[in-house]
């Protein structure tokens, strides 16, 4: 494929697409935020297991960068309150945050999934539409030179291929 050709087929799927721009954007916000969070779930459980195994009570070496993973729980212990003398307590508390998170993050992705699945199911209805609408306003000939299953297959099956790129 040449890079002409290449770029009018992105101009054709763009035509498609931008209808849906705001779901679009709702998409790359819900990934993004789902993706913030699956990143801090692991920050949680280090400062779990740095409770657990009585790290947390020791400051982070001075010369330590914040994402030195050394040093992880104990940061996240200070950045979530400091270090609780109580260990359940603790522990309690770290263990419903990481389950908030486990269930947000979830929830966000799979919204995430919904909307992008939404975009590509309008797109392909759309495709499809148009495709309809051309292969309608051929004339009589065309249909008796074409085979019925290969005008089938590029309704249904092409249309479905060119939305998913």
């Amino acid at each position: 494929m040449t890079r002409s050709t290449r770029l009018s087929f992105s101009r054709f799927l763009l035509a498609y697409a931008a209808p849906h721009r705001r779901l679009g954007l709702g998409l790359i916000i819900l990934t993004g935020v789902s993706g913030f969070l699956a990143v801090l779930q692991p920050a949680i459980l280090a400062a779990i297991l740095a409770r657990l195994l009585g790290v947390s009570q020791a400051a982070p070496p001075a010369g330590a960068s914040f994402f030195n993973l050394n040093s992880l729980g104990p940061r996240c212990l200070q950045w979530l309150g400091g270090p609780q003398h109580e260990l359940l307590p603790t522990l309690m508390r770290l263990g419903g945050l990481y389950l908030v998170l486990a269930i947000l993050t979830s929830a966000l992705a799979y919204g995430a999934y919904v909307t992008a699945l939404t975009i590509k199911t309008r797109v392909t209805q759309r495709l499809q539409g148009d495709l309809l609408e051309h292969l309608l306003a051929q004339d009589l000939r065309f249909f008796h030179r074409q085979k019925t299953g290969e005008l089938m297959s590029r309704l249904t099956q092409d249309a479905v291929n060119t939305a998913q790129g």
